[in-house]
């Protein structure tokens, strides 16, 4: 290991080659991605999960949401499909790029945070049941509340597809 550490670090679209070790059998290598794809890796792996979960409509509504710098915040009990979902509106929305704050895990006594005047991308890792019992709705009212365990995955979603579209073509 402090061979690798040694090491320089490696360049964009650059071929990292590791040093033949005494328990390998030969060298290792790794080819470092351009710049530009670099930027969508994450992406080629959240996505697909992602995918499988939204129907189009709600994926469109959601990433319509964030053009127009809403208030989104998702809520799951599984981490890993709360972050891969905020990475993928994130690179969605390219060539835009989000300005404001983004929460993967917002803990419970920061929950203020959702009152901001801001725009927020924010990851709540929690299920319905605790949305409803912490009436979390009546608290923070602007916010737009998606589900990412429940098959309605947007809360009140007529509601926020009138005001979404509204904005989006008016």
């Amino acid at each position: 290991l402090s061979n690798i550490h040694k090491m320089p670090l490696p360049c964009f679209n650059s071929l990292l080659v590791f040093p033949n070790f005494d328990d390998l059998s030969g060298m290792l290598t790794f080819q470092i991605p351009d710049e530009q794809e670099s930027s969508f890796l994450e992406v080629e792996w959240t996505s697909v999960v992602v995918f499988k979960i939204f129907k189009p409509e709600e994926f469109l509504m959601i990433l319509l949401s964030i053009l127009l710098e809403k208030k989104i915040v998702f809520f799951t009990r599984n981490l890993n499909l709360l972050t891969s979902t905020i990475l993928t509106f994130l690179h969605s929305m390219r060539p835009f790029l989000w300005a404001f704050p983004v929460i993967m895990n917002l803990p419970r006594e920061l929950f203020e945070m959702m009152s901001s005047p801001l725009p927020l991308l924010i990851g709540v890792n929690k299920d319905f049941e605790f949305f409803k019992s912490e009436k979390i709705e009546e608290l923070f009212s602007d916010c737009i509340f998606i589900f990412l365990d429940e098959e309605n995955k947007i809360h009140d979603f007529k509601n926020v597809e009138i005001d979404v579209l509204s904005q989006f073509y008016h």
